[in-house]
């Protein structure tokens, strides 16, 4: 039993890319419309030391977690969240003033807007060009025959294997020295 051709131009492949590509984008840059506990009506919960401090990176123990960090200016930054806290701050209102003060080199996590935005999309993006590729070389692989070279035959309309175009010639001189033989 022959097996049928398989040809692929890679217009697919671009159009899944491209398809991919664009969903991550608009996953990526639509974000929720309303934060928690912000509806209208409803009372804002109330900022808990712990909420707000998860949110910073030791400025002076690379690596570790501001709460992580024994170091003296980890240890007052600590109490300024802690005073803020007591006063009644937002969460919000607190980070933007850490950030202010320290840049966003202290934030636990990078933010998702501006340059740090890619930081999050060009891991995900390679991961899918990386992907559309092995499977554009797993397709053309397919198509080809075990060593690599094109299987230019064709499968007829009963199962027989077909002769291209270019070995015509050679296989009707064959066929006529075989009769002559035989």
């Amino acid at each position: 039993m022959g097996r049928r051709n398989c040809t692929w131009d890679g217009r697919a492949g671009l159009a899944l890319v491209a398809g991919l590509l664009g969903l991550v984008a608009v996953l990526g840059l639509a974000g929720p419309v309303r934060a928690e506990g912000s509806e209208p009506g409803k009372p804002r919960p109330r900022t808990t030391y712990q909420d707000v401090v998860r949110e910073f990176a030791s400025v002076s123990c690379p690596g570790k977690t501001l709460e992580a960090c024994t170091t003296s200016a980890s240890e007052a930054l600590r109490e300024f969240i802690r005073e803020k806290v007591e006063q009644g701050w937002t969460k919000e209102r607190i980070v933007r003033t850490v950030v202010a003060d320290y840049g966003e080199r202290v934030l636990a996590v990078t933010p998702r807007r501006g340059f740090a935005w890619w930081l999050w999309i060009l891991p995900v993006a390679g991961l899918m060009v990386g992907t559309a590729l092995l499977a554009l070389a797993v397709r053309r692989k397919a198509g080809r025959g075990g060593d690599g070279s094109e299987d230019s035959r064709e499968v007829g309309s009963e199962g027989e294997m077909g002769v291209s175009a270019e070995l015509e010639p050679y296989v009707a001189e064959v066929e006529r020295a075989a009769a002559e033989d035989g």
